[in-house]
C-alpha cells in the first residue's frame, strides 16, 4: 500500500473519529448521570438558542437556494427544501417554550417532526445526487416552492393537533420519529459509501448525517430539560453547522456540491491541462511545418508575378480577399504591380511591406530561391497576422515568382497565449521558476558587461507546512497568493522581478541594486507581509504569517577576475536565508559574496 493511500485512509479515519466523538459524551451521560438526572430548565436561554437556530436556518436556506438557482443541481433543491421546512416547523418550538408546563407535548413534538422532515428531504436529495442539472425556471413555474410552504404549514398544524390528542404521550409517537431520523442518516451514509461519493463537500455532508444520527439517539435517551436533552441539541447544532458550512462553501466556489474539487483533484486537472497545452504547442509547430509544405502546392491566397513584379495570375481566394479587405495584401488584381504596391504601402504594415519587396527583388535577381515571412496588419477591431511564402519557379516565358498568403491570426494568438502561460506561475500569478532562471541569466550577462551590481533576495514563508496542515491546502494557497501579491507590490522598480521559486519560496532579482539597497527593500517586504496579519499556527507558537529573507549581492566591478555565475549568487542568498531561518525567522540576513 503506497504512502498516499495510507494517508487517505488515515484522513478518512480521522474524519470518522471526529464525526463519532459525540457518542462518547452520550455514553458518559447515560452511564454516570445520577438518578434522577439533573435538569437545567431555563426558558430565556432556550428561547434565545431557538431564535439563533431559526435565523441561521433561514440564512442557510437562502444561501442553498441561491446556489441551486445558479447551478440547477437537483440535490441542492432538496437540500434547500429540507433547510426551509426545518426552519418553518422548528420556529414554534421556541415560541412555545413557556407552554412547557401546560402542554409539554405541544412544546416537544415540533423538534422531532422538524428534524424528521429535514432529514427525509436530505435523504431524498441524496438519491438525486449526480443527476443532470434541471431548469430552475420550470421548477418555479410549477409552483414547487408554494407547495413547500404549504406542506410546512400542514406539518405545523398536524403537530398542534397531535399534541392536543390522547396519543401525544404515547412512546410510539416520539420514539419512531427519532428512530426514523437516525435510520435515514445511517442509510444516507451507507448510500454515500456504496456509491463512492467522495467530493470534498459531500464528505462534510456525511459527517453531518452521522452527527444527526447521534443527536437522534441522544433525544431518544433524554428527558425534557436534562443534560442529555441539551447535549442532543448541541450535537444537532454542530451537525447543522457542518452542513451549513458546506452550503456556504458551495456558494463561494462552484455553487454546486457535485462539481467542487479537492486540492488533489485540482492539481491533477492542472497537470492534465499542462500536458494538453504542451501537446497543442507541439501540434502548432508541426502544423506550421506542414503548412509551409502544403502552401507550395495549395496556398490560400496566391498570385504569380513576372520579372518586373506585374501580377500575371491570381486565384479566387485572392480576389475574394481583395474585395473584402480593399487591397490589404498590398496589391490589386491581374495587371497591377505587386512590388510597387508594397513599396508605396504606409501605416502599420509599411515596414513589413518594404522588407517583402526587397526580399522578392532578391529572388527575381537570382540571389535567393525563396523565403517565408510573417507580417501583421490592422483591421477594424482586430490585428491580423499573415504568413507569406515566396517561391521561385521557371516557365516557358521566363522567371516567375509564386506568392502565397495564409491567415495565421488564430495560431499567433495561441502562440502568444502559450508563451504567456509558460512564464507565469499558475497559482500566484507572478513569474515562475523558468522565467526567474532566464531573467537572472540575462541580468547577470548585462551586469557583467556594464560592471554594475546585481542583488538577489531569497524569501521563505515561515512555518508554512504547519500553516498548511492546520488550515488546509486551500488556505495555504490563498496565503501564498497574498504573500506573492504583497512582494510584487513592494518591488516597484520596472526592472525588478518577483518570482515563485518553488513551494513557499520566492526569489526577487534586483538589477543594479547594491547590498544596502537590497537589504532596505527586503526589510520593507518583511514588514509588508507582517502587516497582512494572516493568522498562523506554527509548532507550539501561535502568531501571524511572517517571512525570512536572505540577501546576496555581487559587485561585478570588484569581482571581474573571479569565475562566478548565477548559481553562486543563488547559493549565497540561500546561505543568508538559512541563517535568517536559524536565527529565529521573521528577519533579513545579508550574505555578500566574496
Amino acid at each position: 500500500m503506497g504512502l498516499e493511500r495510507i494517508a487517505r485512509v488515515f484522513q478518512a479515519l480521522q474524519l470518522l473519529a471526529i464525526a463519532l466523538s459525540p457518542s462518547f459524551a452520550i455514553w458518559y451521560l447515560a452511564t454516570f448521570s445520577p438518578v434522577p438526572p439533573p435538569v437545567f430548565e431555563n426558558h430565556p436561554f432556550h428561547e434565545f438558542a431557538i431564535t439563533i437556530a431559526t435565523l441561521i436556518g433561514g440564512f442557510v436556506s437562502y444561501v442553498s437556494w441561491r446556489s441551486y438557482k445558479d447551478s440547477g443541481e437537483i440535490f441542492l433543491r432538496w437540500l434547500t427544501v429540507g433547510f426551509l421546512a426545518f426552519t418553518l416547523i422548528y420556529a414554534p418550538h421556541g415560541f412555545l417554550t413557556r407552554t412547557a408546563h401546560h402542554n409539554i407535548w405541544l412544546f416537544l413534538l415540533f423538534g422531532p417532526v422538524s428534524r424528521l422532515v429535514m432529514l427525509g428531504c436530505m435523504a431524498y436529495g441524496l438519491a438525486q445526487y449526480g443527476k443532470p442539472a434541471e431548469n430552475v425556471g420550470e421548477v418555479l413555474t410549477r409552483g414547487f416552492w408554494r407547495y413547500v410552504f404549504g406542506a410546512s404549514a400542514v406539518a405545523v398544524a398536524g403537530v398542534v393537533v397531535l399534541a392536543n390528542s390522547s396519543l401525544a404521550s404515547s412512546p410510539w409517537v416520539r420514539l419512531p420519529m427519532e428512530s426514523a431520523a437516525a435510520l435515514l442518516c445511517l442509510g444516507g451514509v451507507t448510500v454515500m459509501v456504496l456509491r463512492r461519493i467522495t467530493s470534498p463537500l459531500m464528505k462534510y455532508y456525511g459527517v453531518a448525517l452521522l452527527l444527526f444520527a447521534q443527536a437522534a439517539m441522544a433525544f431518544i435517551l433524554a428527558k425534557p430539560w436534562d443534560h442529555m436533552w441539551w447535549l442532543a441539541h448541541a450535537i444537532f447544532a454542530v451537525g447543522f453547522s457542518v452542513i451549513g458550512w458546506g452550503v456556504v462553501s458551495a456558494l463561494l466556489t462552484t455553487k454546486s456540491f457535485a462539481s467542487a474539487f479537492s486540492q488533489e483533484q485540482l492539481m491533477r486537472a492542472l497537470e492534465q491541462e499542462k500536458e494538453l497545452l504542451d501537446a497543442l504547442n507541439r501540434e502548432l509547430w508541426a502544423e506550421r511545418q506542414l503548412a509551409r509544405t502544403t502552401l507550395d502546392a495549395l496556398p490560400d491566397h496566391v498570385c504569380v508575378i513576372d520579372e518586373t513584379g506585374t501580377i500575371l495570375a491570381v486565384n479566387e481566394s485572392w480576389r475574394d480577399f481583395l474585395e473584402a479587405n480593399h487591397g490589404d495584401l498590398g496589391s490589386g488584381g491581374v495587371g497591377s504591380n505587386y512590388l510597387h504596391a508594397c513599396e508605396r504601402a504606409d501605416g502599420p504594415r509599411s515596414d513589413g511591406a518594404e522588407t517583402a519587396a526587397a526580399a522578392i527583388r532578391a529572388v527575381l535577381q537570382g540571389t535567393s530561391d525563396g523565403f517565408s515571412m510573417e507580417y501583421s496588419c490592422d483591421a477594424p477591431g482586430e490585428a491580423r497576422w499573415f504568413l507569406m511564402s515566396v517561391l521561385k519557379a521557371q516557365s516557358a516565358s521566363g522567371l516567375r515568382v509564386v506568392i502565397a498568403h495564409q491567415n495565421i491570426s488564430k495560431r499567433k494568438e495561441a502562440e502568444i497565449r502559450l508563451r504567456h502561460l509558460a512564464m507565469i506561475d499558475g497559482l500566484t500569478g507572478i513569474a515562475n521558476r523558468r522565467t526567474f532562471d532566464e531573467t537572472l541569466g540575462q541580468e547577470w550577462r548585462r551586469a557583467s558587461r556594464a560592471g554594475t551590481p546585481l542583488a538577489l533576495l531569497m524569501i521563505d514563508v515561515d512555518h508554512f507546512k504547519a500553516y498548511n496542515d492546520h488550515y488546509g491546502h486551500q488556505a495555504g494557497d490563498e496565503c501564498l497568493k497574498t504573500v506573492a501579491a504583497t512582494l510584487a507590490a513592494t518591488a516597484k522598480r520596472p526592472a525588478d522581478l518577483v518570482a515563485r521559486y518553488g513551494g513557499e519560496e520566492f526569489g526577487v532579482i534586483l538589477p543594479g541594486c547594491t547590498l544596502t539597497d537590497a537589504q532596505t527593500l527586503a526589510e520593507k517586504m518583511r514588514l509588508a507581509v507582517a502587516e497582512l496579519h494572516l493568522p498562523h499556527l506554527a509548532s507550539q507558537t501561535s502568531g501571524e504569517v511572517t517571512i525570512s529573507i536572505g540577501v546576496s549581492c555581487l559587485n561585478l566591478v570588484a569581482t571581474q577576475g573571479d569565475s562566478l555565475d548565477t548559481q553562486s549568487l543563488i547559493a549565497e542568498a540561500d546561505t543568508a536565508l538559512y541563517r535568517a531561518k536559524t536565527s529565529g525567522r521573521n528577519c533579513v540576513s545579508a550574505q555578500p559574496a566574496p
